[in-house]
């Protein structure tokens, strides 16, 4: 099971959302750019960014317009 987890975020990285989410991290806390890897970036996000409705959690990751793909 953590080994399909882990493929699974493994190509979760190679996003464009993850790679705007640790675009918006190293923009955020420029002082942290080169502390943490950009899969503890997208772990600090992906986690704190929650909230529990009637005892389920739910992610409300909104990705600014700024950082979007332009098509």
């Amino acid at each position: 099971m953590y080994l399909e987890y882990k493929k699974q975020f493994l190509e979760y990285m190679e996003s464009n959302d993850a790679k705007l989410i640790v675009q918006m991290f190293d923009d955020a806390f420029p002082q942290y750019k080169t502390l943490f890897t950009a899969v503890k970036k997208v772990d600090f996000v992906l986690w704190q960014d929650r909230i529990k409705v009637d005892g389920n959690i739910i992610t409300r990751i909104q990705i600014p317009d700024q950082y979007k793909c332009q098509q």
